[in-house]
């Protein structure tokens, strides 16, 4: 399931980035953590809670885009890619997400199964996890991605 998610976001994260590896070579690996990534992530787990709970979950929420706006500022520190761009990427997922409507926010469903994996975190924890993956510029990278 969250595998299946996360290829359906690298789909739709490929327009963010200038193409990284020519088709014959191996897409660049980070170790330390794939930024890009865990941006999509965060932006699409965070259009989810816009969509289904943006009044329940508001702590919630500015908590996911205060790590995006931190991605965002690495991103923008260690490529060529702009803020402009990123907001545009993130009003993209949101709209997407829109338009699925009120059916990806069946309590049962993919999306709130990963909206809620996600809000079960212990914040603290979480941001130590980012705090680790921002830690050292470097290139922002897609791989490996969970």
């Amino acid at each position: 399931m969250l595998r299946r998610w996360v290829g359906s976001c690298l789909v739709a994260l490929v327009t963010l980035l200038p193409q990284q590896a020519p088709a014959n070579q191996v897409p660049k690996m980070d170790p330390r953590g794939a930024v890009l990534c865990i941006w999509m992530i965060y932006a699409s787990i965070h259009a989810i809670g816009e969509n289904c709970a943006p009044k329940q979950d508001r702590d919630f929420l500015d908590f996911l885009q205060s790590g995006i706006d931190r991605m965002n500022a690495f991103i923008i520190r260690n490529s060529d890619t702009t803020q402009a761009a990123l907001d545009e990427r993130q009003n993209q997922i949101r709209a997407r997400q829109a338009q699925r409507g009120t059916a990806s926010c069946e309590l049962e469903g993919e999306s709130m199964a990963l909206y809620n994996s996600l809000k079960s975190v212990d914040p603290s924890q979480s941001t130590a996890n980012m705090d680790k993956l921002l830690e050292v510029d470097r290139e922002p990278l897609l791989n490996p991605c969970l």
